[in-house]
């Protein structure tokens, strides 16, 4: 799978720098990165499932990362998504953004 995604990435890239459209190749960066964040977020979950395989006497900590292998990257897609849309970068910053309390005498 990261062969057909080097590959895939690369042509998109290639594709990016040739073109002269600004817009069409933000657009098409801006996608790529989010699906390489949840790409790597769901290999490292997994890698570090694997590499606590290798350590019998941490099998509490290799439940616990089998668990979270299987909940985080599920969650965090669509937070990850979500960011990509102007409207739910804006929702976010408002619910984010601190509270003004007004005095009054």
């Amino acid at each position: 799978s990261i062969g057909s995604m080097v590959f895939t990435y690369t042509k998109i890239a290639l594709v990016c720098l040739t073109s002269k459209n600004k817009s069409l190749n933000s657009k098409a960066l801006k996608t790529c990165s989010t699906h390489l964040v949840v790409y790597l977020i769901m290999v490292f979950s997994g890698m570090s499932l694997i590499v606590l395989h290798r350590f019998p006497q941490y099998s509490n900590y290799r439940k616990l990362s089998s668990i979270l292998f299987h909940i985080i990257p599920g969650s965090l897609n669509p937070i990850i998504y979500g960011v990509q849309s102007a409207e739910m970068r804006k929702s976010l910053a408002k619910m984010f953004e601190p509270k003004k309390i007004l005095h009054t005498k």
